[in-house]
């Protein structure tokens, strides 16, 4: 009899968790405003005449890395089996 009362509770207890997520979900996302966030200006580009951007960059750093780590997982394959911690 207590171990029909207690599961029922837990069944309870976790119907109404579930219920009050699904009903209290929609109340955020009403929460929100109507109103445009207003624009930040950074102090650091004020004056410039032109657009101020970064230089387009390339790959080369990238591919440079790829074969350093493929070097480093190559070097692997030639290390000798038989080696001991006493060479």
């Amino acid at each position: 009899m207590i171990h029909i009362m207690r599961r029922n509770w837990f069944s309870v207890s976790l119907r109404s968790v579930v219920l009050a997520t699904v009903l209290l979900a929609p109340s955020a996302a009403l929460a929100r405003t109507e109103e445009e966030p207003p624009e930040i200006v950074d102090a650091r580009l004020e004056g410039y005449s032109g657009q101020v951007a970064m230089p387009e960059s390339g790959t080369g750093l990238t591919w440079f890395i790829f074969v350093i780590l493929g070097v480093v997982t190559a070097a692997g394959l030639f290390k000798d089996a038989k080696r001991s911690h006493l060479d």
